[in-house]
């Protein structure tokens, strides 16, 4: 699970992400068990920058509790960021949970 908030996550910041350093060119990104109802971004950039604004935006997704299988632009090795932008409410707070995260 990702932290528990009282408010919905665009109020607090402008999300919260895993990253990843993938060497070869993956094709595909597939994640599992996420809660239904968050919102993340694919993201990638040849060299890390602090400002996930500054890295090339590739996709974009909903969860609805499924498994998620993304589709990814030719990337040679670099760094992958899964943004979560919006995490749905669980409860009287806000928080969501990812089974497993992989690339193809």
């Amino acid at each position: 699970f990702t932290e528990s908030y009282f408010d919905p996550l665009p109020l607090i910041k402008a999300g919260v992400g895993l990253q990843a350093r993938v060497t070869g060119v993956p094709r595909q990104l597939r994640i599992e068990a996420a809660s239904p109802g968050t919102e993340f971004e694919i993201r990638w950039t040849a060299d890390f920058h602090r400002n996930p604004a500054e890295w090339e935006l590739v996709a974009s997704a909903r969860s609805t509790g499924a498994t998620i299988t993304i589709d990814l632009p030719v990337r040679s090795s670099g760094l992958w960021l899964i943004w979560i932008t919006q995490v749905p409410a669980d409860g009287d707070r806000y928080r969501t949970a990812i089974g497993e995260v992989s690339f193809r």
